[in-house]
């Protein structure tokens, strides 16, 4: 049996379909999946719980009267792009500590993110935010993201008690902007991808969805150049131009066989591209 893909690296642009598509990849037959896509049971690390956790931060600052760090506004645009690469080092420690089996014990899960979120950014060199915050602001901002933060705690704790044999991690995330814009860094995919770590570059392969003409790949392989070298990275490319993935939404017993067969289709001819 031909060995499952180790890391798949889910990229597009916002709202291309890529969750939708993760979707569907979960609730595929094993056997399925694994025989024509290469692909075994789906460990998902993703961006957007740190996101929404980093809206979850300036809602608090701004309750206490303070402006927000991280977004101009909810659903604004960064004060700060570099945190696109705070994205990607909360994703490498993630798969770190996934690879490592570490389960992570703590009292204060709202505390701890806070922690994580300040030391990724500090990778990217942003200099302190929250550690500047005063003790108490703190630990206000801390309770304020407990909840949620368990949660994260949680679904991160559990990844990591999934054994490899038979697993693809999947990472996924969103960068890009509309047909013609020039995107320096840390804007678009050639900063971020660079920002991943050595033991996720080593051993993935790309799945790039919802490509246009003028985003569409010529060549099988993504150069990224970090860490002191070149890695090559096969691409397979899942045009959704034609919204395949609409449907995925809905409840999985509601899916059109017909709708559910063309796009199943079209994602074997993809990852059958890169051999």
């Amino acid at each position: 049996m031909e060995k499952s893909v180790h890391t798949l690296l889910l990229l597009g642009l916002p709202a291309s379909g890529k969750s939708e598509l993760r979707r569907y990849l979960a609730h595929l037959d094993p056997e399925t999946r694994r025989r024509d896509l290469r692909i075994g049971h789906p460990a998902l690390l993703d961006e957007l719980p740190y996101v929404r956790l980093m809206r979850g931060v300036d809602r608090a600052l701004r309750a206490e009267g303070r402006d927000g760090i991280f977004l101009l506004s909810d659903d604004g645009s960064w004060i700060d792009r570099r945190d696109w690469g705070t994205l990607i080092h909360l994703l490498n420690e993630d798969h770190a500590d996934m690879m490592d089996h570490y389960l992570v014990t703590t009292l204060h899960a709202g505390a701890w993110v806070l922690d994580r979120l300040e030391a990724a950014a500090q990778k990217t060199g942003i200099p302190p935010r929250l550690n500047s915050l005063p003790k108490p602001e703190w630990r206000k901002v801390a309770d304020a993201l407990e909840a949620d933060a368990t949660d994260l705690l949680w679904a991160r704790n559990e990844l990591a008690t999934v054994e490899e044999d038979g697993r693809t991690v999947v990472i996924e995330f969103a960068r890009g902007g509309p047909p013609g814009a020039t995107l320096p860094p840390p804007n678009g995919y050639r900063y971020s991808l660079a920002q991943l770590s050595p033991e996720i570059l080593a051993r993935a392969i790309i799945l790039y969805v919802g490509v246009s003409p003028d985003e569409s790949y010529d060549q099988p392989l993504v150069r990224v150049e970090a860490h002191g070298r070149a890695w090559d990275l096969p691409i397979a490319c899942f045009d959704n131009r034609a919204d395949q993935t609409r449907f995925l939404r809905a409840d999985p017993a509601t899916w059109p066989p017909e709708a559910a067969a063309s796009l199943h289709q079209t994602l074997c001819a993809a990852m059958q591209s890169i051999g």
